[in-house]
């Protein structure tokens, strides 16, 4: 199954349509385990654990070392006999990028971007396991192989140095370059506290139709780790 991927300000997302490995954080039932009591906002530390995934049936029971990125961010943890534990505190500096870059692109899919500081600086966080395999947080509420619709969710983590507020005015654009007619972004308010922030996204598509996407601070239940065999940039 073919993938599509596409950038909302500077983050990869992952739009329906493609055959995955991803993984989740504690809801209750073993699968993904993440930081407990509900806080998705200026974590000094982010733990991030649960079972992983190597079909929709079958559990991964492997054991490797994990990393956060390849890159040098910082964090560690391990994947033992299929279960993941990773834990990061505050990211190397010389990961940071500005706010400003990570936006850079933004306005292609979304009106009015107005940042309450811009002096500040960021680092988004992806799993790399054994240096060239991306394991990324990708929460979907339909069966991976679900081709032409429905709705996916995934958590996207986001470290900042201090409180920055993001918001923009959604839009409707040309979808052609990632095989949909049209995308419509919503309207979104990110109120980012220094520390780790945990984003979710949300696509629900109509097949090759339309698509829209929501994007909000807040973590995703039901979800599973997947390891992910694609390509960062």
């Amino acid at each position: 199954m073919g993938m599509q991927t596409k950038r909302l300000f500077g983050i990869l997302a992952v739009v329906v349509g493609m055959a995955f490995w991803a993984g989740c954080s504690d809801n209750g039932n073993g699968d993904k385990g993440g930081n407990g009591g509900g806080d998705f906002s200026g974590l000094t530390e982010l733990r991030l654990s649960g079972q992983v995934w190597a079909t929709d049936l079958v559990k991964y029971t492997g054991s490797r070392v994990v990393y956060g990125r390849p890159d040098g961010i910082g964090g560690s943890g391990n994947i033992n006999n299929g279960q993941l534990n990773f834990t990061i505190g505050t990211p190397n500096t010389s990961q940071l990028i500005s706010i400003l870059e990570w936006l850079e692109g933004a306005e292609d899919e979304y009106d009015n971007i107005v940042v309450s500081n811009d002096e500040a600086m960021m680092a988004d966080l992806w799993l790399s396991v054994g240096g060239n395999i991306h394991a990324v947080e990708f929460l979907r509420a339909h069966d991976v192989e679900t081709a032409n619709g429905g709705t996916v969710q995934f958590e996207l983590y986001i470290y900042v140095d201090r409180n920055v507020n993001i918001t923009g005015k959604g839009k409707t654009f040309d979808g052609y370059d990632y095989g949909i007619a049209t995308i419509t972004t919503n309207d979104f308010t990110l109120n980012l506290k220094k520390g780790w922030n945990i984003i979710n996204q949300k696509e629900e598509r109509v097949g090759d139709i339309a698509s829209t996407i929501t994007v909000s601070l807040g973590e995703v239940s039901n979800g599973r780790w997947w390891l992910s065999y694609f390509t960062i940039d």
